[in-house]
């Protein structure tokens, strides 16, 4: 009989074809068509009119009853439009709706486009918190894998509470996916609340022990950021970091973690960016890593760009932890073939690692001379910034002119604003750290202001005035010059027919006060006619205009007349809009009435006269007697004030606000400051020749200290004088002398790629004929003369207008009839951190080629060889200190205990609060029932703010005071005898009427941000004892930057270690009475800034100061005697720009309180 096949599986057919996917089987040919049209559109426009439409036809989809295939294409078409940047918003409820399905694809579909159109501040957010809480605690791995993919993107701080237990539950999860994707959300959790790293410290030092190393690595990133926060808590994981980047590179992990045969390249760059954070500035923690790092350098060295990425990490990694030297030395090997390698993200890679090692040891630069300078050149823009980058960094006094040149002609071209703003800054700080002399320093600043403009900060237009006003303070005939020089300069620059309004100010200052010096037949009415024409140019601003009518009324001052085109601009702007443009051209009209009058308001160069500043006012006094004769009330201070009058004093009581209230302000007005003698840049200029008001100029991002070409001053036996430089080398002997063969500076007999010259013969050892360099040799020359061991390029020549001078050095002018004699010259200055840069001899040959050099032997002498001196004892003997200041003070001994004992006494002085905290305390807040004040102590372990409480009228119960802690602080609360205290909550139970009752709170450091200004914030609910009502009184404690730092001994050896790995910097040039004396100067940042003498050397001074409570330093460094004795360079430097910041603003304010 004839045979039949059995059918096909139709069953089995039909149910492969229903099973759901996400392939697009499920999807209908209209959404194919949609994403076609999408796709073939020619124009933006084209694309909106079709999604505009889809919108429109979703709209009304969602309206009608839809079937579950039908529902999910929509939510998909949903977010299409949405990903393309057009609202959908009336379909998200739907994908909420699609989250809560029972069927796995409708609920991935939700989640994912729950995640695509919401974000975590959403308020449809809260609908999906019970959903996802459900679906944590599914048996099926892939909802729970779903939900831990949306949790990232739509957690907030108000669910976090709630979604944290059940993912932290999961990190025990037998899958491993499920594992990786909860750390990844915990990750996410730990960025929102810092806090809570604390809390699950113990369960991710376990999650880097999984036996998945997926999982392992995803903890890496949340640890890292943990080590970024508190590297110190860390540091006991530093042998399981190495431990595993040890496993990985002998290929222990399963093959499928292998990208081109690398294992693992993505773990190993993470591990090492860790390593990097927590070996910096630790040798200990450094020493144990360095057999791992040579290995990483030697097994990566594969010839794939996924070996050259763990490379260029690992030379990251080397840079940043203690310095080994053979570690170094092959780190620049690898260097240098990413430099030469003609592959141009290799060389952009070399580049960069290049910049790193340059703060290290600049000497390892010397032998990419020539290809870093082809680098300047390259086409590749990318390439070309970051060479500059590495040229910003490798400047000094040689070669500032050339790097300067390079810098303003790529300023020229390039139009990207950003890399602009950059540009513009680096000249300026470059110009005013390095320049060679006065006249260099203006026309260098013009040309940034003609193409910088807007982009140039005002107080570089302030230095350049100082500078001209000034002069370098050695010769006045020299000075003379510099300003005929600018005057001449200015004066021509007018004709130009566009000129950026900064240098409209400048030019305009310029020749109002050294007009008469221009010469050359160029008379003041020839000046007043160039500026009474500039007045009617198009400025930015409209106050640039009042800088050129000032410079008129200064010019018609010196001229005793008012020429007829003056009379014309007065005439024309005296009815402008801008009030204070008319109120010059009043005071022009009135003072030329009056021309003797004129001339001693604006006598001739008194830019710098020192002003009589009488505070009391006593030219007043006629004026009081006689108002107070006639029946007028005289003044009563705030504290003399009858309560019905003090209205400012009760309201700033009731809202714990200066001032406060929403009424008028009553309180009176803070004690007017005297004015300084430098000029500022305001919007409009002060109309007399004296100097105004100088403001603090405003931070910038500085590269460091000067400390490239100094030489070691400072040794055992103490500070040294400096041994006569030697003359230049001539042009001959910097490169091809006979028998050198190398170039610049280069030990190494001939440059790679260069012949070597034949050796002299002994019997012609007479002067030989130098070789012709190449352009190229001579920008190398120009480039890196004077690093380390090479030569030093002959420097320009001086300008025939000035020589001498540091560019911002200024000098303080009296108008004497008798010119004084002459201070002996000042000792030259001598850079704190010179010898930190210093070649690195070769280290000698050891049995291990990985063994650590010895500290004291070889890596301290070789790179800090200028810290071994001892600490300068401190100059003036230490302020009376109150009696447990002083035993503190002698207990720790030195410049230390000289700071804390001078923080103590002034925490004893200001008489802290007792019991009732009526004395020496401040109000925080007050509801006429119940008031606090505070009453800080800065303690060495801690600081102390105790807080007292006292019922204002009826008894008060049951009183809960609670605090709220900031991530980076760490609280205790010790509660008043009686009451009872549980974390950050105390509880009273009754306060009498009128009783008063003391808690304390200690407050020490967590993080490097913990020296930041801040407040800790807190509450106090109470009830009535009588009426039973119930209240709550919030509160703010201030927390100041000085309230945090305690000092911190340091040797000088460790500060230079130690101020490379603090990043954040803030630098600025203050005007003090204290720049000319470094003992008194110490002192007062001994006495009122919690700070540590670290060293003095000429005219630097170091100081050091801690968190309290933590091992988070911040470090000073200050440059006195600038401007002939009357400025200081601050540099304050930490570990977090948010700590620096405030430091900084503490030292400003004490500065200026100083004078």
């Amino acid at each position: 009989p004839r045979t039949t096949r059995p059918p096909r599986p139709r069953v089995a057919l039909r149910s492969a074809s229903s099973r759901p996917s996400m392939s697009g089987s499920h999807l209908s040919k209209d959404f194919f068509e949609l994403i076609k049209s999408i796709g073939e559109c020619k124009s933006k426009q084209e694309e909106d009119k079709i999604l505009h439409h889809e919108v429109t036809a979703l709209r009304q989809r969602f309206t009608e009853q839809l079937s579950p295939k039908k529902m999910k294409e929509a939510i998909v078409r949903m977010m299409y439009a949405e990903m393309l940047g057009h609202s959908a918003e009336f379909g998200h409820i739907h994908a909420v709706n699609m989250s809560q399905q029972t069927n796995l694809v409708a609920k991935r579909v939700g989640y994912l486009a729950s995640t695509v159109c919401l974000h975590s501040g959403h308020e449809l957010t809260t609908l999906l918190v019970n959903t996802m809480r459900r679906d944590l605690k599914s048996s099926n791995h892939v909802e729970v894998c779903a939900t831990l993919i949306a949790i990232p993107k739509l957690v907030n701080l108000e669910t976090l509470p709630a979604l944290m237990p059940p993912v932290t539950s999961l990190l025990e999860h037998p899958r491993e996916d499920v594992r990786k994707k909860a750390v990844m959300a915990l990750h996410r959790f730990c960025q929102l609340q810092p806090s809570s790293m604390t809390e699950l410290a113990e369960k991710l030092r376990r999650v880097l022990c999984d036996k998945d190393p997926a999982v392992m690595g995803a903890s890496l990133y949340i640890l890292h950021e943990g080590a970024e926060a508190d590297p110190r808590a860390h540091k006991d994981l530093v042998p399981s970091y190495v431990s595993i980047l040890k496993q990985i590179t002998q290929h222990r992990l399963p093959s499928s973690f292998d990208y081109h045969r690398m294992p693992a390249p993505w773990i190993q760059i993470k591990l090492l960016k860790v390593l990097a954070t927590l070996g910096t500035a630790d040798q200990r923690a450094s020493e144990g890593m360095y057999e791992v790092l040579h290995d990483v350098l030697h097994r990566a060295d594969t010839g794939i760009n996924i070996g050259y990425a763990i490379i260029y990490e690992c030379v990251r990694t080397v840079t940043a932890i203690y310095p080994n030297i053979q570690l170094l030395e092959t780190a620049a090997k690898h260097i240098s073939r990413f430099v030469s390698s003609e592959n141009h993200n290799l060389k952009y890679l070399g580049i960069k690692a290049l910049a790193a090692i340059v703060q290290v040891n600049q000497k390892y630069a010397l032998e990419h001379q020539l290809v870093v300078v082809d680098c300047l050149e390259d086409p590749d823009e990318t390439l070309k910034r970051k060479t500059l980058d590495l040229l910003f960094r490798m400047t000094h006094a040689s070669n500032v002119v050339f790097v300067v040149d390079k810098l303003l002609s790529h300023l020229r071209q390039t139009t990207d604003e950003t890399f602009r703003a950059s540009l513009t800054e680096r000249i300026t700080q470059l110009a005013e750290r390095y320049a060679p002399d006065n006249s260099w320093f203006i026309r260098t600043m013009n040309a940034v202001f003609e193409l910088g403009g807007e982009l140039v900060r005002s107080d570089v237009a302030h230095n350049l005035m100082r500078l001209i006003a000034e002069g370098s303070g050695d010769d006045d005939d020299d000075d003379a010059e510099l300003r005929r020089f600018a005057a001449a300069t200015y004066y021509r620059m007018l004709d130009k027919p566009k000129l950026p309004d900064i240098l409209v100010c400048v030019v305009c200052w310029v020749l109002g006060e050294y007009g008469y010096l221009i010469g050359d037949g160029v008379e003041l009415e020839d000046v007043a006619d160039q500026l009474a024409d500039a007045v009617d140019r198009q400025f930015s601003h409209e106050a640039t205009r009042c800088w050129v009518v000032v410079a008129l009324t200064k010019l018609v001052a010196q001229m005793g007349r008012m020429p007829e085109t003056v009379a014309e601009v007065a005439s024309k702007y005296r009815n402008s809009s801008n009030v204070l443009l008319a109120k010059y051209c009043y005071e022009l009209e009135a003072l030329a009435a009056h021309a003797d009058a004129m001339r001693a308001a604006l006598p001739v160069d008194a830019s710098c006269e020192d002003l009589e500043v009488d505070p009391g006012l006593s030219f007043l006094d006629g004026y009081v007697a006689q108002a107070l004769a006639k029946g007028a009330q005289p003044y009563l201070a705030p504290g003399d004030r009858p309560d019905e009058v003090d209205v400012g004093t009760r309201l700033s009581v009731a809202t714990g606000a200066a001032g406060g209230g929403h009424g008028l302000r009553f309180d009176q007005y803070e004690t007017a400051k005297a004015p300084s003698k430098s000029m500022m840049l305001e919007p409009a200029p002060p109309a007399n020749g004296g100097g105004g008001v100088v403001s603090a100029p405003e931070p910038t991002a500085g590269s460091g200290l000067n400390v490239s070409g100094v030489k070691s001053l400072w040794g055992a036996e103490g500070y040294g004088a400096a041994a006569p430089a030697a003359a230049p080398a001539p042009a001959a002997q910097l490169y091809g002398a006979p028998g050198g063969g190398g170039y610049a500076g280069y030990a190494g007999g001939s440059y790679s790629g260069a012949p070597a010259l034949p050796a002299a013969s002994p019997a012609s050892l007479g002067p030989a004929a130098p070789r012709e360099l190449t352009d190229k040799e001579r920008t190398a020359a120009m480039l890196f003369g004077g690093i380390g061991g090479a030569p030093a390029a002959p420097s320009p020549a001086p300008s025939p207008a000035v020589q001498g001078g540091a560019a911002v050095e200024k000098k303080k002018k009296k108008r004497e009839p008798a010119v004084a004699a002459a201070p002996p010259p000042a000792p030259p200055p001598v850079d704190l951190l010179g010898g930190l840069f210093d070649e690195i001899p070769p280290a000698p040959a050891a049995s291990s080629a990985l063994s650590p050099a010895p500290a004291p032997a070889s890596l301290t002498d070789d790179l800090l060889s200028m810290f071994d001196g001892p600490a300068v004892a401190p100059a003036g003997a230490p302020a009376p200190l109150m009696p447990v200041a002083a035993a503190l003070s002698g207990a720790f001994g030195g410049a230390l205990g000289t700071a804390i004992g001078g923080a103590l006494s002034r925490v004893a002085a200001s008489a802290p609060v007792q019991g009732d905290g009526a004395a020496g305390s401040a109000a925080l807040a007050s509801d006429g029932r119940l008031s606090l004040s505070i009453a800080p102590a800065c303690l060495p372990g801690h600081t102390e703010l105790r807080v007292s409480l006292r019922a204002l009228g009826s008894a008060l119960q049951q009183l809960q005071l609670m605090l709220d802690c900031p991530p980076t602080l760490r609280l205790a609360l010790s509660p008043p005898p009686g009451a009872h205290a549980a974390g950050l909550r105390c509880s009273i139970a009754e306060l009498h009427a009128g009783g008063a009752a003391a808690l304390t709170v200690s407050v020490t450091c967590l993080a490097a941000a913990g020296g930041a200004e801040t407040h800790l914030l807190g509450q106090v609910s109470y009830s009535e004892a009588l009426s039973g009502a119930s209240h709550v009184l919030s509160f703010k404690l201030p927390l100041s930057a000085d309230q945090m730092l305690r000092p911190h001994a340091l040797t000088t050896p460790q500060f230079g270690q130690m101020w490379p790995m603090h990043p954040a910097e803030r630098k600025t040039v203050v005007s003090c009475s204290l720049a000319g004396n470094t003992s008194g100067y110490v002192g007062l940042l001994q006495r009122q800034a919690g700070m540590a003498k670290v060293d003095i050397i000429g005219n630097e001074c170091i100081c050091c100061a801690r968190l309290v409570g933590s091992e988070h330093t911040v470090l000073v460094h200050s440059k006195l005697g600038l401007m002939a004795g009357r400025a200081l360079e601050l540099t304050v430097r930490s570990r977090d720009l948010r700590t620096t910041d405030a430091v900084y603003r503490q030292l400003q304010e004490l500065l200026q309180q100083a004078n």
